[in-house]
C-alpha cells in the first residue's frame, strides 16, 4: 500500500525540502535566541500571568466571530474555572486519572495534534542530540536542574493550553468532529508552532518573528467574517467611551493635570486600563490579546485627540507606531534601527542609542 501525493507543496513539505536546515553559526545563534525566548515566555511567570489573560480574551474575541457568542461564554467560562489548566499539567507530569473528564478530553486533543507552545522548537537533530547527552549525563545535579526546568516548562503549557482545552471539549459537545474541534482549539489563539518554509531561519535571528507573523495571520482570518468586523467597530466605540471615563474619574496631580493622561502610551496602547477614582492614581490593568488592541488604541486615540492631549499628527504617528508594533514581525521597538537589529544584539544598540524598546531613555539626559 502507498499514498501518492500529487500536491508539490506538500510533498516539499512532507520530504523536508522546503524547511530551511540551520548549519553552523546560524544553528548556534538559533541556540542562543531560543534560550532568550524562553526566558521571556515559558520560564517567565509574569509573561505566564498576562499571556494567560491575553489567551482566555483572544478565544473569546475569534470563537464569537467564527463561531457563536454562546460558545466562546462557555469556553471563557471553563478556563477561568481553572478545571482545564489543572488537568492539562495533570496529564503532563503522568497523573492521568481516566474518570476525570477534563483529563480524558485532554488526551484525545494531544493525539489529534491539537496543542501549541509559546517559542519554536528545536528541529529533530536537536532533540536527538539532547535526548542522547541526558542519557550520558548521570550527574545528580544536573538531574534535579532538568526536572526543575521540566517542572516550569509543564506549567507554562499548561497555562498555554488550558484554553485550547477548553475550545476542544465545547467543540466536541457541539457536535465537532475530533480533527475539526482539535484544528479549532489549536488555533483559537496564535500557534506558535506553526511557520513557512524560512521561518525556522529567521527565527534565529528575531525572537518572536514567527509569533507575530502567526498572530498577524489569526487576525486577518478572523476579521474575513463580517461579526468580526461589527466586533472592531464595537471595540473602537466602547475603547473611546472608556478613555472619557477614565478622565472622568481619573484623579489629578497636584498641578491639576489628568494623572490617566501620564500613563506612557505603550501601556495604553496594549492594555484595558480602569483608573480607580480617589486613590490617588491608581489602576487596573488589563493584558490585551495581540492584534486586538489596534482597535482599541485607536480608541483611546480619539480620545486623546478631543480632549486636546494629542495633536492631529501625534493621533497619526501614535496610530501608525501601533499597527507598526503589531504587524511588523521583527519586533516593535521604537526605533528601525533597533527592528532590523537580531535580538542577540538589541541590548547592545539600546545602550548605544541610550532608548529603550518603547522608546525612552535608559539614562537620563547630562545637564549643563
Amino acid at each position: 500500500h502507498y499514498i501518492a501525493v500529487y500536491d508539490p507543496l506538500l510533498l516539499r513539505s512532507l520530504n523536508g525540502m522546503g524547511t530551511a536546515q540551520l548549519v553552523g553559526a546560524v544553528r548556534m545563534l538559533a541556540k542562543i535566541t531560543r534560550t532568550l525566548s524562553a526566558l521571556n515566555t515559558g520560564f517567565n511567570p509574569e509573561f505566564m500571568f498576562t499571556n494567560f489573560f491575553r489567551d482566555v480574551a483572544q478565544a473569546g474575541l475569534n470563537v464569537t466571530a467564527e463561531q457563536s457568542k454562546k460558545m466562546a461564554a462557555q469556553i471563557v467560562k471553563d478556563t477561568l474555572s481553572m478545571k482545564p489548566l489543572r488537568a492539562t499539567f495533570a496529564v503532563l507530569r503522568g497523573n492521568f486519572d481516566a474518570s476525570n473528564e477534563w483529563q480524558v478530553y485532554f488526551k484525545e486533543l494531544r493525539d489529534a495534534g491539537g496543542l501549541a507552545g509559546w517559542y519554536y522548537q528545536p528541529d529533530f537533530l536537536e532533540q536527538a542530540v539532547e535526548l542522547e547527552k541526558a542519557l550520558k549525563d548521570g550527574s545528580l545535579v544536573k538531574q534535579r536542574f532538568r526536572h526543575l526546568g521540566q517542572l516550569i516548562e509543564d506549567s507554562g503549557r499548561a497555562v498555554e493550553n488550558g484554553v485550547r482545552l477548553a475550545t476542544y471539549r465545547r467543540a466536541r459537545e457541539a457536535g465537532m468532529s475530533v480533527s475539526r474541534a482539535a484544528s479549532l482549539a489549536r488555533n483559537v489563539t496564535v500557534n506558535f508552532n506553526q511557520q513557512g518554509e524560512w521561518g525556522q531561519y529567521i527565527n534565529a535571528f528575531y525572537m518572536f518573528y514567527n509569533a507575530s507573523m502567526q498572530g498577524t495571520a489569526t487576525l486577518f482570518r478572523v476579521l474575513r467574517h463580517p461579526r468580526a468586523r461589527r466586533m472592531v467597530a464595537g471595540l473602537i466605540v466602547s475603547s473611546y467611551l472608556l478613555d472619557a471615563m477614565n478622565r472622568a474619574i481619573g484623579d489629578d496631580d497636584e498641578y491639576g493635570n489628568s494623572i490617566y493622561e501620564t500613563i506612557p502610551d505603550h501601556l495604553r496602547e496594549r492594555n484595558l486600563i480602569l483608573m480607580l477614582p480617589n486613590s490617588g492614581g491608581k489602576y487596573v490593568k488589563v493584558p490585551l490579546p495581540y492584534g486586538w488592541n489596534i482597535f482599541h488604541a485607536v480608541g483611546t486615540v480619539l480620545g486623546g485627540l478631543q480632549n486636546g492631549e494629542k495633536t492631529v499628527g501625534g493621533a497619526i504617528n501614535t496610530a501608525a507606531s501601533v499597527a507598526w508594533g503589531a504587524f511588523y514581525p521583527l519586533g516593535s521597538e521604537s526605533s528601525l534601527l533597533q527592528a532590523v537589529t537580531p535580538s542577540i544584539a538589541d541590548p547592545l544598540v539600546q545602550i548605544a542609542t541610550n532608548e529603550t524598546f518603547y522608546g525612552a531613555p535608559i539614562r537620563p539626559p547630562v545637564m549643563g
